[in-house]
């Protein structure tokens, strides 16, 4: 997408930087934020490296370098997810036993994707006020307020079916179900501001692969904080 506005990020070394936070998220997810402040120093280090060593330097090298940046902590955030995963522990849902890490991944994706399902359907339905129509003509405030109303209910549904706390559900859907949609609206200005219309071609219909994933970019670090917050990390 940047390139599509004639910059210059350097696509191999966003490739080598996404591809290093998500394995050391995998292989050492107990710790976390050591590990990922370490990791993200070291990748920031080797990109200002990178672009002092091309020989086709450019006036928008600052830029470029603050764009490669920009888009391997972006994408790799999502990493935490595996981090979340690997809270120990079980929790009972009837007969049978879950882990603690896979029911929170279960609460933050659904709470996150139930809040997109949400969004339109009520745009669809209700909406008459634009929220955002220099980023996104089509989205309005009551598909906004729907996707949060979704965002909580399914919290509450998916708290109780793993037997949660419902005030920290119910407060979790608000939060995630809010940001969620800033996710959106973040992917939707790049997007806009790049001039395009589907971040890629991957999957027809759907804008892209980044339209499938961009408010679990941002709510994943989130809910990571939220847990951490409540010492379940």
């Amino acid at each position: 997408l940047a390139e599509v506005k004639g910059l210059k990020p350097s696509i191999s070394n966003g490739i080598f930087s996404v591809s290093l936070l998500y394995l050391s998220a995998l292989i050492v997810p107990h710790n976390r934020l050591d590990m990922l402040s370490a990791v993200i120093a070291f990748l920031i280090i080797a990109t200002m490296f990178v672009f002092v060593i091309k020989k086709d330097v450019a006036a928008s090298s600052f830029v470029d370098a603050a764009v490669t940046v920009m888009g391997y902590i972006y994408i790799g955030f999502f990493s935490l997810i595996f981090c979340i995963r690997e809270v120990p522990g079980t929790i009972a849902v009837g007969r049978f036993a879950i882990d603690q890490g896979a029911a929170m991944v279960l609460l933050l994706v659904f709470a996150s994707c139930f809040t997109d399902i949400g969004s339109y359907f009520f745009g669809k339905l209700f909406g008459k006020h634009k929220l955002c129509p220099h980023i996104s003509p089509n989205k309005t405030v009551e598909g906004s307020v729907g996707g949060i109303f979704t965002g909580i209910a399914v919290s509450l549904l998916i708290g109780k079916l793993l037997s949660f706390n419902m005030i920290d559900a119910m407060w979790f859907g608000l939060v995630i179900s809010t940001v969620a949609q800033m996710g959106d609206l973040w992917e939707s200005l790049i997007k806009r501001d790049a001039s395009v219309k589907d971040s890629g071609s991957a999957l027809p219909g759907h804008g892209g692969i980044l339209d499938r994933f961009d408010s679990l970019f941002l709510t994943t670090p989130l809910a990571f904080f939220i847990f951490k917050y409540f010492s379940v990390l």
